[in-house]
Formats: C-alpha cells, structure tokens, sequence
C-alpha cells in the first residue's frame, strides 16, 4: 500500500512520556519523559524519504507548551533531528479536543 499522508500522536507514540498531578499548590502538573521510540522514528524516516506527507497531531495544550520548554514538542524534535521533518505547520494541537476532526481536515 503506498502511503500519501500519515499522522503520528506525540506523546506515547513518538515520546514516551506521561504527567501527573502535582503534589504541591502548583496547577500546572508534573512532566514525567521516559524516552523515544527508536523504532518508530526510523519508520519516520523512512516514510520521510519516500515522499509521504508526515504530520503530528496532538491533543496537547500549545498554551501549556512554554511551561515546559525542554519538554515542548518543537525542542524535542529538535533534539532527534525530526524538526525538518515536523515544521511548526505540520505539527498540530488540539487543545485536549479528540482529534478527528483534525485529521478529516489533514
């Protein structure tokens, strides 16, 4: 089957990561990174250099993004070499909402 477009969830798909309430007077909760896939970032790259159209679609907060730059999905792709790849345009938040409507309209 030859791909034309395919998305990719961040966290848990790409980044292995997860956050916990905090246990202080904080509202912001705790981020809590594990890793990256390796696996699914060669296939990435695969389907990168096969032409297919790549695009993240993540049901983060972008406004949430600031309070955890090292955290954020742009420095993370910037940290795997994947941000050629993922420019900010092909990168997509949807503010905690499901993400089909995102995708019907990708």
């Amino acid at each position: 089957m030859k791909y034309k477009k395919i998305s990719f969830d961040w966290d848990n798909t790409i980044a292995m990561s997860y956050m916990i309430d905090s246990e202080d007077d904080s509202e912001l909760p705790i981020y809590n990174f594990q890793g990256y896939n390796e696996v699914l970032i060669e296939k990435i790259k695969e389907y990168h250099s096969q032409g297919v159209e790549l695009y993240i679609v993540t049901s983060r907060k972008r406004s949430l993004e600031e309070y955890y730059p090292e955290d954020s999905v742009e420095y993370q792709l910037k940290r795997i070499k994947l941000d050629h790849i993922f420019p900010p345009v092909r990168v997509h938040f949807t503010e905690g909402d499901l993400k089909a409507k995102t995708l019907k309209q990708l």
